[in-house]
């Protein structure tokens, strides 16, 4: 299996395409000025290489996506939800998924945190965003704590 990750900035997209197992790097790369994520992902010097999956690491969706999961439209709206505690890597990874929908229909695409990583994140929102934005991202995470009578805080999830 051929899983490619993403590693995006604001402007730049660097990825690996790895070949599991063994965890071989087939090929890797950066592409500069990315102003379309379609048009970057069409030009990967893919050599012949088939993409069996994409796996994310985007930067925050709340303590309810805690491990890997197959991105799907809960997964979207945790990222757009938590816009406040991570407004420029979240938008990009929003962005990049949706152009990797379209580019690559039928492709999984996983999203992937580490507890430490929400924590990070979390605490890096305190500290970047005024009050009233950190706030309205703790209310979310209660709201939709309350909503779920399966929630669990940070707990893991294997990926389908």
């Amino acid at each position: 299996m051929n899983i490619l990750v993403p590693n995006l900035g604001s402007t730049s997209f660097k990825y690996q395409l790895r070949e599991m197992p063994p965890a071989r790097i087939l090929f890797r790369g950066k592409i500069e000025r990315v102003e379309d994520y379609l048009q970057a992902i069409a030009s990967l010097p893919l050599d012949g290489h088939a993409i069996d999956a994409v796996a994310f690491k985007a930067v925050h969706a709340g303590p309810r996506y805690c491990g890997t999961f197959l991105i799907d439209g809960g997964v979207i709206a945790a990222l757009e939800d938590f816009l406040p505690a991570a407004p420029a890597h979240n938008a990009i990874y929003l962005t990049a998924i949706r152009a990797f929908q379209d580019a690559l229909p039928g492709i999984p695409l996983h999203d992937s945190r580490t507890r430490g990583g929400v924590r990070r994140a979390t605490q890096l929102a305190r500290k970047r965003n005024s009050p009233l934005r950190f706030s309205r991202c703790i209310a979310s995470i209660r709201q939709r704590a309350r909503a779920s009578t399966s929630w669990l805080p940070c707990r893991s999830h294997q990926a389908h």
